[in-house]
C-alpha cells in the first residue's frame, strides 16, 4: 500500500511554492496518492457561484449525492484553495497537521460542513448539439432551466481558457441568437440508449441485439442492459 511519508515537508513545500509545477518525481508520486482517494470521502475545491469564492468539500459519493462543504473558510483565488486542499488531503493520510508557517498556524482548516446538494446543482443547463462545425454550417444549443422566468443567451469567442493567471477571457460574437428566451424545464436522458417502438415486426426471431457493457455498479442489484420498457423487463439481461 502506498503511503505518504509525513517526515516529507520539504515536498510540501515545493507543492507551496508552486501548486502548478513543475512538480519533482517524489512529488508527483505524493500528488498521485492523494488523487487515488476512493470518491466517497475525497475532499476537492469546489466554487459554488461563478466568480464567487472557492471551498473545500467532502464528497459522499458520485455525481448527485451531497456533499459537506466548508463554508468557514473561503479562498480568493483557486491556488490559495489547492495549498488548502493539499493540507486537509496531507491530514487525511498521515494524521498530522501540516503548517510550514505561522500563516498555516493561524489558518486552522474546518473539521465539520454543511451537507448540501445546492452546491453541486446548476439551476441551468445547456450542450451544444455537434462538437464542432465548420464556419457556415448549422449547429443547434439545448437548454434547459429550472428556474422561471427569461435567460439571456450569446455566442462568445474564447480567447483564454486559463483558470490562473491570466484568467478566462472572452469576446462576444455579434451573431442573431444572442437574446433573452423564455426558459422551460426539459428532462435530460444521461447515457447511452436507444429507444424503439413497440412493434409487431419486432420477433425473436428477426433481429439480434448485442450490447457491449463495462459494469460499474454491479453490487445495486439486478439491472436492465435490455428491455422491454415494461416494470419486469421480459427481454432484460441482469
Amino acid at each position: 500500500m502506498h503511503r505518504i511519508d509525513p517526515t516529507r515537508l520539504d515536498l510540501a513545500r515545493e507543492f507551496k511554492a508552486a501548486p502548478l509545477g513543475p512538480h519533482s518525481p517524489d512529488l508527483q508520486k505524493l500528488l498521485k496518492i492523494m488523487r487515488w482517494d476512493p470518491v466517497d470521502g475525497r475532499v476537492v475545491a469546489v466554487q459554488p457561484d461563478r466568480h464567487g469564492p472557492w471551498y473545500l468539500a467532502r464528497l459522499s459519493g458520485p455525481k448527485g449525492h451531497s456533499i459537506e462543504l466548508y463554508r468557514q473558510r473561503p479562498y480568493a483565488t483557486l491556488l490559495e484553495a489547492y495549498w488548502g486542499l493539499f493540507r486537509r488531503r496531507w491530514e487525511d493520510h498521515t494524521g498530522q497537521k501540516l503548517a510550514l508557517d505561522d500563516a498555516d498556524q493561524r489558518d486552522a482548516l474546518p473539521t465539520h460542513g454543511e451537507r448540501t446538494l445546492a452546491a453541486t446543482r446548476r439551476p441551468i443547463i445547456g450542450y451544444a448539439d455537434k462538437f464542432s462545425v465548420e464556419n457556415g454550417q448549422p449547429i443547434a444549443f439545448k437548454v434547459s432551466t429550472e428556474a422561471t422566468g427569461l435567460y439571456r443567451a450569446e455566442i462568445q469567442r474564447l480567447r483564454c481558457g486559463d483558470q490562473v493567471g491570466v484568467g478566462l477571457k472572452t469576446a462576444t460574437v455579434n451573431a442573431p441568437v444572442n437574446g433573452s428566451y423564455e426558459g422551460r424545464h426539459q428532462p435530460i436522458q444521461t447515457g447511452s440508449f436507444i429507444t424503439v417502438p413497440d412493434s409487431a415486426d419486432l420477433r425473436a426471431d428477426t433481429f439480434t441485439l448485442i450490447a457491449y457493457i463495462w459494469p460499474t455498479t454491479p453490487l445495486k442489484g439486478g439491472q436492465a442492459i435490455m428491455g422491454t420498457g415494461t416494470k419486469r423487463p421480459a427481454a432484460a439481461i441482469a
